[in-house]
């Protein structure tokens, strides 16, 4: 499971615009403009209901249980053209078409080659160099 999903997309203020939706940040980074998300499929958070973890609905296209986890490949539904890898854990894999609902919480957004840092990542640094 090497695959990782990209998305291209938009930052605007503090959030992450992709297709017809608007992924709050939490942070406004200093780079505003084109940028792509980056998630490994077992970094996506699933689930059966919507919620503000797990807002974006997609259809399952593909499901394919690998023991104690299911593989799926899922359709975003109104908000991305290309289909995405992710990872279910649990027993009670999804069916063929039926809508779950991911989250990009855990992403990496990068302008080119540099990475957009998180609030957090960005304080991380700031005490770094003024400690060391």
């Amino acid at each position: 499971m090497g695959e990782v999903n990209r998305l291209q997309g938009t930052i605007r203020g503090g959030q992450f615009h992709v297709g017809a939706h608007r992924w709050p940040l939490g942070y406004t980074p200093a780079y505003q403009g084109p940028v792509d998300l980056f998630l490994r499929p077992w970094e996506v958070d699933i689930s059966r209901r919507t919620s503000l973890d797990s807002p974006l609905p997609v259809q399952v296209l593909e499901a394919s249980p690998k023991g104690h986890y299911t593989q799926l490949v899922v359709q975003p539904l109104g908000w991305y053209n290309e289909a995405l890898t992710v990872v279910m854990h649990g027993d009670d894999a999804p069916q063929r078409g039926e809508r779950l609902f991911v989250g990009l919480q855990h992403a990496r957004l990068y302008n080119g080659d540099e990475r957009i840092e998180t609030r957090d990542e960005e304080l991380a640094l700031r005490t770094k160099r003024l400690i060391g």
